[in-house]
């Protein structure tokens, strides 16, 4: 995932973003998951439908 992320921004910025994104989805995750079963798919479910506004909100990282 880090690699999409270097593919368009510096390496440090995708890092950052990447790691936001694993954040999110695991707390997103989290809500629901009823154990480690159940937390994977919610997982990777979350990786593909967090959009932009989303991590904006989260307020996790902010860019100066």
């Amino acid at each position: 995932l880090m690699g999409g992320f270097a593919a368009v921004v510096p390496p440090l910025a995708a890092a950052v973003a990447a790691l936001e994104l694993f954040a999110e989805a695991g707390e997103i995750a989290d809500r629901s998951a009823n154990g480690p079963g159940t937390f994977q798919p919610l997982f990777l479910d979350a990786l593909v439908n967090i959009t932009s506004e989303q991590l904006i909100k989260s307020g996790r990282v902010q860019w100066h």
